[in-house]
């Protein structure tokens, strides 16, 4: 019997290990993330040692909590341009990275319009986030990687009782 609905878009469905994270108690901000990904942490590590560099590059400027330059604009309109342009320019670097440890936009679901070098108890928010997250995270991986383990494990028992029966066979 012929199909005609051949244009019907069909789906898949599987368990990919997303959760949806809520940021600072804020229903609109929703940051959906696989906490199972076995390489989050490690594009979290290098995205925070990268982001600590491009912060060492603001160290030549004053900066207030903020992000904004430390600057008297009236007193030295240049010092503040370039400032500001260091602090846009790292702002976007940070965004770029974030992006890529999640998805493309996730930086505007956590930090809405913030400059991510904004500093809270001397570190960047960017740091701030990725610490809280790596916390949070770490037990949805250690659990999965535990499961993993344990089936793998009964795959080796198989394996092993198996070559057992052969090598007996054969002396």
């Amino acid at each position: 019997m012929a199909d005609n609905n051949n244009n019907q878009k069909l789906s898949i469905n599987f368990e990919e290990g997303i959760k949806e994270f809520e940021i600072n108690n804020d229903p609109n901000r929703l940051l959906k993330v696989n906490v199972t990904d076995i390489g989050i942490i490690d594009r979290i590590e290098k995205s925070v040692k990268d982001m600590q560099n491009e912060a060492l590059k603001l160290g030549d400027f004053k900066l207030n909590p903020d992000g904004s330059p430390a600057i008297d604009y009236d007193e030295d309109e240049k010092g503040f341009e370039m400032a500001a342009e260091a602090v846009r320019s790292v702002n976007k670097i940070m965004r770029k990275s974030f992006d890529s440890v999640f998805y493309p936009g996730a930086s505007n679901i956590v930090f809405g319009k913030a400059n991510l070098a904004t500093t809270v108890n001397g570190k960047t928010i960017y740091e701030n986030f990725m610490e809280a997250f790596a916390n949070t995270v770490k037990p949805y991986i250690e659990a999965e990687g535990k499961k993993s383990n344990e089936r793998i494990s009964t795959y080796k028992e198989k394996y092993d009782e198996l070559r057992a029966k052969r090598m007996g066979k054969k002396s």
